[in-house]
């Protein structure tokens, strides 16, 4: 016996209390006067998609998306409503709408997809089926998340006491994160969830910033589920294959300028992946609705100030690894690199030592 579970506004690190329901998913024919603003915008968004497409590659199978899209945007009454949702795709439709000619199909497929994936994703987390023997296990994980949450909380608000130990505050902050990850893991499993659902740093990587489109369909197979950062030689070696491959009139020279782009592209899309992930997980922990920067000079000229170190630091690295190949230099692993494979492997044992018996009770 399976039961129909549905959740509203549910996020990958915080599901809700789950309400059991016999009805279907509202639909925006039920309430088409009050979705007046997201029918318009949807609309706008698919001639703006239409326009872009329109005498592309991707012209042929544009109808069938189209209609696929449509069906997913009517059963997505609560989703579209949204204010992100809405916040999303005005921006989705305005880069479009804004995109050059020549990049036109590409990125246009891209904010197709994004808007897509958004509508999917809600409605396979909208209305979900677990078996009724495990419902007691889901409320029992659930409350276990929730106590973790506010212990995470608690001990991430806490000061620093240096001359602690094992007993840190850091330290146990880390410890049940761990084993929220872990909880979280076991929730999922019995409702039949990817726990990677709704994480930035796990969304695709479309790659659109060559002007040969078969290199930019190569690092995207290539790097598309990619969380770790790529080396310089790695996606040279990509692009030389693409190039012989393909039979391309690329020039040694061009092919060292396109892989110095690409590289440093796919490096940023990584960083930003990256820095969304990390505002998403610290999101439920702020209570300022503002930017504190807005409010303080001194702290904003700080913050560009270490925006421009920084930046100089990457192109310092990007630089490096170019000259390394110049040299050839294969193998460029640094100390770095070493030292965070053994921090991962560290990592590991600490999780497995410090996982809660609850969960194996389960």
């Amino acid at each position: 016996m399976d039961v129909s579970i549905e959740y509203f506004g549910e996020t990958s690190e915080a599901p809700t209390t789950p309400v059991i329901t016999t009805s279907e998913t509202q639909t925006l024919e039920d309430n088409q006067s009050d979705f007046a603003e997201a029918n318009a915008l949807f609309e706008a968004f698919l001639e703006s998609v239409k326009a872009k497409l329109m005498g592309s590659e991707f012209e042929e199978v544009l109808p069938k998306k189209l209609a696929i899209m449509k069906k997913h945007f009517q059963k997505s009454a609560f989703h579209v409503n949204e204010k992100d949702f809405l916040a999303m795709l005005k921006e989705t439709t305005k880069t479009i709408q804004n995109v050059p000619n020549a990049d036109a199909a590409n990125k246009t497929v891209i904010g197709f997809y994004k808007v897509y994936e958004s509508l999917k994703l809600y409605i396979h987390s909208s209305t979900i089926e677990i078996e009724a023997d495990h419902l007691p296990k889901v409320k029992r994980l659930e409350k276990i998340i929730k106590l973790l949450r506010k212990k995470i909380k608690q001990l991430d608000e806490a000061e620093v006491d240096f001359d602690a130990d094992e007993n840190s505050a850091y330290l146990m902050c880390d410890r049940y994160q761990k084993k929220l990850k872990k909880v979280y893991a076991k929730y999922c499993e019995y409702i039949r969830r990817n726990p990677q659902n709704g994480r930035a740093i796990y969304d695709k990587i479309q790659f659109v910033h060559s002007k040969c489109n078969a290199i930019n369909q190569a690092l995207s197979r290539k790097y598309r589920n990619s969380v770790e950062f790529p080396t310089y030689y790695a996606v040279e070696k990509c692009i030389k294959k693409v190039v012989t491959n393909g039979k391309l009139n690329l020039s040694e020279q061009c092919i060292k300028v396109e892989s110095e782009k690409c590289f440093q592209h796919l490096g940023s899309i990584l960083q930003k992946k990256r820095r969304q992930e990390l505002y998403d997980s610290h999101l439920d922990f702020i209570d300022l609705t503002s930017d504190p920067a807005s409010k303080d000079v001194a702290l904003a000229n700080t913050l560009k100030k270490n925006y421009t170190q920084g930046k100089e630091k990457l192109d310092q690295l990007y630089q490096r690894y170019v000259e390394k190949q110049e040299l050839g230099e294969d193998d460029v692993s640094s100390e770095e690199e070493q030292s965070s494979s053994k921090s991962d492997a560290e990592d590991k044992l600490t999780t497995e030592e410090t996982t809660n018996i609850l969960v194996n009770d389960l």
